[in-house]
């Protein structure tokens, strides 16, 4: 179900929570209208600001950033979001790693998205009603990502709040005045490359809570939503505060020069592998911690009025320092680029270089426009396109801070190019050859690519064509990409759908090699004017079906996707199709081979665990079935083989899994709910695959050593805290144990082969080695090995040696 917005004394009005906000520095405007945006932050509140745009209360699947899943990786480092024609170029730096998984990635991430901010006045009270006055802005729902470069992620926060006038006399309230009638609190934490992952509270299920309060005109806390924030996507993450979090319903405008600050509340971020974010300071990562307790740290420094990741401390003790144009690392000396400096080989220090400089420095093809002007000859946007009356007069788009070129230590260099836009139009590689970009507004919208209905308004600036050229400028490929939006009769049975196609060029581009189809559910447009506390369908974005064809259009093959997920959210009422994302999974995939216009169809299906984790549980896959139309009705084959896990299920391992809210929680509970114990993999034959009938069966056991047999091998399994990490505790970590293997038998009988793999954790670094047949000799001898190994890596530890365990 979704509900449209319009404007009037019921409207729902949203927050933002990231980056920056700009708000107008105009005073003394008419109030009229009614527009409120709520900042979350902490439990003690922080700044909060007035703007409403698509991205209020969460983040529509249509104007969704990053690598979403599903998008069309185009090379090494830049991808197309199909559904909604969105270009990503996130160019990896610098791994931070050292020991253990824990670690990521610096990247540079480049990515325009503009849309229309809708803000009120600045100096206006709570009756009259503030006027709507439009402004475009081009970043996104993150907001401005200067003050977020080369960090790991960050955590922010949305309230929705939805009004409607009060008509009786409310506490503190005039009649006429707005009273809170909706209101809900979901967190988003972006990754560097952009992704990003939604959670809402485990407490309500992420329900918006009804008359909360008694309204905006008397500012009073709202309702606690508890501590754990769980991800709906499917994803198994899980952030838990360190403080129960209490929405907020009250007036509060707190007026700012131009940026909007919003600070997250602390807590810890965990992910099923078992690693762990700390989320401290304004919603920033303190540290990762993988599940061995390997640990980069973070630390940031006053740049200018905000604070600046400035250096990096891996799990090796190693620092990777990042200075800023802004701030240079020596202020007697100012450099005019960031710099991230790195240990490499034999101690010597690298470094990389990324420079900045205005848009009208590094265009690529046409010039600078205004903003905003009566014809698209002299403004990127038309203004009579935008309902609400502009902040934005003519100006002209220059921004100061567009990456010119990254620098890398052996002295090559990436450039970057522009369109008036600021959307990247090319890349100049360090080989000299170069990636070009064009754009244009998707079907449905204005020639600027705008899309306007009732009050809400924003621009799809959709990726149109790819062309790569040699250091020459000879064309080496070409792909081309178009959109349509289709309906019900022509989306294989479901109610619209948008079909993304992609052709691909060699040659000079002129020669045609074939072309994919891609069909989604739903369209860009579908959840753009839902209220900010509802969510959008849990199918709309998600690519069910895939079709390849070659150079003379003919079909090679087909894929078909069939999605589900776990039931509706307790709280839902309306039809299932429209009910909010809940664990959405793959249920089945049908792969079409494709020969002329006949085809035979193969299927793999899954079924999951019960858990909020998407684990799967079994698998049964099939061989080609009979021939037939390849696009009409195919029947699969018979089963090849069949699949069958089971994983660790008890509360050390797996945080309770959500499911209990009763219990207090603990820091010594571990969060690992995907560790798999068993897998059995059975032949043909009906029903389901047990140990009985598996032909290869494999058990993995955990963390089997215990604190009494420490005495042998002292930090081989648990151990104690690192310092300041929730000191005193002993902690499972899945980094001790064996895995057994059988195989080869026909059915049930005695095993022919088998084998076992063992893994043990000296200090925080692993040993594995492997026994082939299993017997009682071959296991003391590795055990014989695990000891010296784990005291060879205890000396090199103590002589600051980094070399790890062998």
């Amino acid at each position: 179900m979704k509900t449209r917005s319009g404007m009037g004394a019921e409207r729902f009005l949203a927050a933002w929570a990231g980056g920056s906000v700009r708000l107008s520095g105009r005073q003394g405007r008419q109030c009229r209208g009614l527009l409120i945006a709520v900042l979350c932050c902490t439990t003690g509140l922080g700044q909060d600001g007035i703007s409403d745009s698509v991205f209020h209360g969460t983040t529509p699947p249509g104007v969704e950033a990053g690598a979403a899943a599903g998008s069309y990786a185009l090379g090494g480092f830049d991808n197309v979001n199909l559904f909604n024609g969105q270009l990503s170029l996130a160019l990896p730096l610098l791994r931070i790693g050292g020991r253990g998984e824990a670690g990521y990635t610096i990247t540079a991430r480049i990515e325009q998205q503009w849309t229309v901010t809708t803000n009120a006045c600045d100096e206006c009270s709570p009756q009259p009603l503030p006027q709507l006055l439009a402004e475009y802005t081009n970043t996104g729902d993150l907001g401005d990502l200067e003050n977020y470069r080369y960090e790991p992620g960050v955590m922010y926060g949305r309230t929705g709040l939805a009004f409607a006038t009060s008509v009786s006399q409310q506490p503190g309230c005039e009649a006429g005045q707005p009273v809170t009638h909706k209101v809900l609190t979901r967190f988003t934490f972006a990754f560097a490359d952009g992704r990003t992952i939604e959670l809402r509270d485990i407490q309500r299920e992420g329900e918006a809570d009804t008359n909360p309060m008694p309204g905006i005109c008397n500012p009073a806390p709202g309702s606690v939503r508890g501590r754990t924030f769980y991800a709906g996507d499917g994803s198994g993450a899980m952030y838990v505060l360190d403080q129960p979090f209490q929405e907020f319903t009250g007036w509060v405008v707190k007026r700012q020069e131009s940026h909007v600050t919003l600070l997250g509340p602390n807590g810890i971020l965990m992910f099923p592998d078992g690693t762990v974010y700390r989320i401290e300071g304004g919603g920033v990562v303190k540290w990762i911690r993988d599940r061995n307790g390997n640990r980069v740290e973070f630390h940031r420094a006053p740049v200018g009025p905000v604070q600046k990741l400035v250096k990096i401390t891996d799990s090796l003790r190693r620092e990777t320092v990042i200075c800023y144009a802004l701030l240079p690392c020596q202020s007697s000396n100012p450099e005019g680029y960031d710099r991230i400096r790195f240990p490499g080989a034999n101690g010597q220090q690298r470094e990389l270089r990324i420079y900045f400089a205005s848009l009208g420095s590094v265009l690529f093809g046409g010039g600078l426009k205004n903003i905003v002007d009566s014809t698209l000859e002299q403004g990127l946007f038309v203004g009579s396109d935008t309902t609400p009356p502009l902040i934005n007069e003519p100006q002209v788009f220059n921004p100061d801070r567009m990456i010119d070129k990254i620098q890398l230590p052996n002295a090559q260099t990436y450039e970057f190019r522009y369109n008036s836009y600021g959307e990247l139009a090319r890349v100049i590689l360090p080989t000299g050859g170069m990636v070009d970009y064009t754009y244009a507004g998707l079907p449905g919208t204005k020639p600027s690519g705008l899309w306007t209905q009732n009050d809400r308004t924003t621009a799809f600036r959709a990726v149109q064509t790819r062309t790569e050229s040699t250091a020459d400028q000879v064309v080496s490929g070409k792909a081309q990409f178009q959109y349509a939006f289709l309906p019900s009769g022509a989306c294989f049975g479901f109610a619209g759908c948008t079909v993304a196609t992609v052709k691909s060029y060699t040659g000079n581009g002129a020669q045609f090699l074939g072309e994919e189809r891609h069909y989604f559910h739903g369209q860009p447009f579908d959840a753009l004017l839902m209220e900010a506390w509802t969510y959008p369908d849990w199918r709309t974005g998600r690519e069910y079906r895939t079709e390849s064809y070659d150079k003379f259009s003919q079909p090679l093959r087909a894929v078909q996707r069939e999605w589900e997920q776990r039931a509706a959210v307790p709280w839902w009422t309306g039809a299932a199709a429209e009910a909010p994302p809940n664990q959405p999974r793959t249920r089945q995939v049908d792969t079409v081979a494709v020969a002329g216009a006949v085809g035979r169809l193969a299927r793999k299906t899954f079924w999951y665990g019960p858990h909020r984790v998407n684990n799967v549980a079994d698998v049964e896959e099939t061989d080609y079935g009979a021939s037939g139309a390849w696009n009409g009705t195919l029947s699969p084959g018979a089963v090849l083989r069949r699949t069958h896990l089971d994983y660790r299920t008890d509360l050390a391992y797996t945080a309770n899994d959500f499911l209990s809210t009763s219990q207090p929680w603990t820091h010594a509970i571990s969060y690992l709910p995907s560790l798999v114990t068993a897998e059995w993999v059975c032949g043909t034959g009906a029903g389901w695959c047990t140990e009985g009938l598996a032909t290869v069966r494999t058990r993995t056991y955990y963390d089997q050593e215990t604190p009494q047999n420490l005495g042998r091998w002292p930090g081989t399994t648990a151990r104690p805290s690192l310092a300041g990490d929730w000191s005193g505790r002993w902690e499972v970590r899945a980094g001790t144990g064996r895995r057994e293997t059988d195989g080869s038998r026909a059915g049930p009988g005695p095993w022919s082969s088998g084998s076992t793999t063992r893994r043990a954790a000296c200090g925080r670094c692993t040993i594995r080695g492997t026994t082939r047949p299993r017997s009682a000799t071959a296991t003391t001898a590795w055990e014989e090995r695990r000891r010296a190994t784990c005291s060879r890596s205890r000396r090199r530890s103590r002589t600051r040696r980094t070399t790890p365990c062998s």
